[in-house]
């Protein structure tokens, strides 16, 4: 007899689609602060986020214990969204996000290189997944034009980002196989509270130049809408989904970030993906796909 899908499930799926789809859009909204201080755009969107979770934080206060773990990894997440900000300056959108989101291969190439025991789909998929990351850079790299190597630059911080990422989950797997791991929600709040302490150092700083390129209601609004669209809601809707949903399929879901990413870049920019993205960035998802189904197994 054919069942329903659980209720769970259904919601679950959506939050995940809906996480991957906001987080996607992060590069357009970059893109169209285009005078704006990189310092300025990082810490806004931190303190901003911060205020869109304000009530969420009220609610949970007797959870939020800051212990140094947590500014240990909030410090992370601050490295991550500086990098991936700085990224969007430089790369093209897709590429940009695709980058940012192969954390899982460090995570693997980590495992390496402790002596660790790592799956052959996993030690497969990390392989294929590096090869598509080499499809993609290699134009770039035998190119000698200054557009050429600005995408490189981007590339390069999209991956420290990923690397940031990468470093942010095993530390926390390894706090919490020690019984240490803080609330990850204490952990996102206090990242965004630092951004709120950068943002109001910034301007009592520079005053007014902080706040260059932010001179109309169109600037305002999309800097607004990374805050909120693309790091508030996508960071709680994460959370949801991944308490309703197996790892193996949240994580699956979010891959499709790169796809939306494209999408979104090329209704709002007119931005089209380079030839060589489209075999490379199907050589890295297969590889993550494949990597992220062998660990779950």
């Amino acid at each position: 007899m054919r069942t329903s899908p659980d209720p769970a499930d259904r919601l679950g799926l959506s939050l995940a689609a809906l996480s991957a789809a906001t987080w996607a859009l992060a590069g357009v909204w970059v893109r169209l602060l285009p005078g704006v201080p990189l310092a300025t755009i990082v810490a806004g969107r931190l303190a901003l986020a911060l205020v869109a979770l304000a009530p969420l934080a009220w609610v949970w206060r007797e959870r939020l214990r800051l212990t140094p773990a947590t500014w240990g990894l909030a410090t992370l997440m601050v490295a991550y969204y500086g990098c991936a900000v700085a990224a969007f300056r430089f790369t093209a959108v897709a590429e940009g996000t695709l980058f940012i989101n192969i954390s899982p291969l460090f995570a693997v190439a980590w495992a390496v290189a402790r002596g660790e025991a790592v799956r052959r789909g996993e030690a497969w998929g990390t392989a294929l997944a590096l090869a598509g990351v080499a499809v993609i850079l290699a134009p770039s790299a035998l190119e000698a034009s200054g557009a050429a190597q600005d995408r490189l630059i981007g590339d390069a911080l999209a991956l420290l980002a990923a690397l940031g990422m990468a470093a942010y989950a095993i530390s926390f797997s390894r706090l919490r196989g020690a019984d240490r791991a803080p609330e990850p929600l204490a952990v996102t709040l206090l990242t965004f509270g630092l951004g709120a302490v950068a943002a109001l150092g910034l301007w009592a700083v520079q005053g007014d130049a902080a706040l260059v390129g932010l001179d109309s209601p169109a600037s305002w609004g999309a800097l607004i809408a990374l805050a909120v669209i693309t790091t508030a809601i996508p960071t709680f809707a994460y959370s949801v989904a991944s308490h309703r949903l197996p790892p193996i399929l949240a994580t699956t879901v979010r891959l499709l970030t790169p796809a939306f990413a494209a999408v979104a870049a090329w209704l709002v920019l007119g931005e089209v993906p380079s030839a060589w993205l489209i075999p490379g960035g199907a050589l890295v998802l297969g590889g993550l796909l494949l990597s992220v189904r062998a660990k779950a197994a």
